[in-house]
């Protein structure tokens, strides 16, 4: 194809020798000299083709459609960890916390439980884990972990019972409570007998008895109990001060 001087020289050369091409009406919208343009072939009467676009390449140019770099298509996730459809599987740890009945049969509780720790834990005739909702002593209620069984015996007992200004600990061998035991718990950290860490809460699905069996760590803060009997054995108390 000639360049722009040779087209421009010859359109001159043809304008000179007054020799015109004959209008036509179906000139190519982006023929800019016109009938002498056709004349000279550089133009075309009929509209050209379209032409197929073909990918890009690095450092080429972009076609119609096609994508700068970073930005996505509007089907793609906004984010590489966000799911690519309804069905992608979700994070267990963002699984709802389980319901909690509320418990006609709690007594009024603590809203500062104190802490019970030990360095065992044994159930006989568990009867039941759930999660439930009971009533503070200030008036608000809260998620509480219940656990019930004949028998609960905690060894290498202390408990720490906060007060104004000050508190008290209570300390012995075992802790042994029987008829009709029902423990209302915050919490229980602990380690297991595989010297595994585990926190059990009221957010999470309830404990298994085969686990609480395991534990030989326990830190509880205790919203309460209640038995028909409680024993302590080898057991002394003292009080403490804020600053102690």
């Amino acid at each position: 194809m000639r360049g722009r001087s040779g087209v421009a020289a010859a359109a001159a050369g043809l304008v000179l020798a007054g020799v015109f091409a004959v209008p036509a009406p179906a000139l190519a919208a982006d023929c800019a000299l016109g009938d002498l343009g056709v004349w000279l072939g550089v133009c075309s009467r009929d509209p050209a083709p379209s032409p197929t676009p073909q990918p890009s390449e690095p450092g080429g140019s972009l076609l119609p459609g096609d994508l700068l770099p970073g930005i996505l298509t509007p089907d793609a996730p906004s984010s590489p960890d966000a799911p690519s459809s309804p069905d992608a599987p979700t994070d267990p740890a963002a699984s709802p916390a389980p319901t909690a009945e509320p418990d006609p049969g709690a007594p009024v509780l603590t809203a500062d439980p104190p802490v019970l720790s030990g360095t065992g834990l044994r159930l006989e005739g568990l009867s039941g884990i759930a999660i439930v909702e009971v009533a503070h002593a200030d008036g608000s209620t809260g998620r509480a972990l219940r656990i019930s069984a004949d028998t609960v015996v905690v060894d290498g007992f202390a408990l720490d019972v906060p007060g104004d200004g000050g508190g008290l600990d209570n300390h012995s061998t075992r802790m042994t409570a029987s008829g009709h035991v029902v423990v209302y718990a915050d919490s229980i950290t602990g380690i297991l007998r595989s010297n595994a860490e585990i926190v059990i809460d009221t957010l999470s699905a309830p404990p298994s008895p085969e686990t609480l069996s395991e534990l030989t760590s326990i830190h509880i803060p205790l919203v309460g109990m209640i038995a028909d009997r409680v024993v302590h054995t080898q057991s002394h108390q003292q009080t403490y001060d804020g600053a102690g």
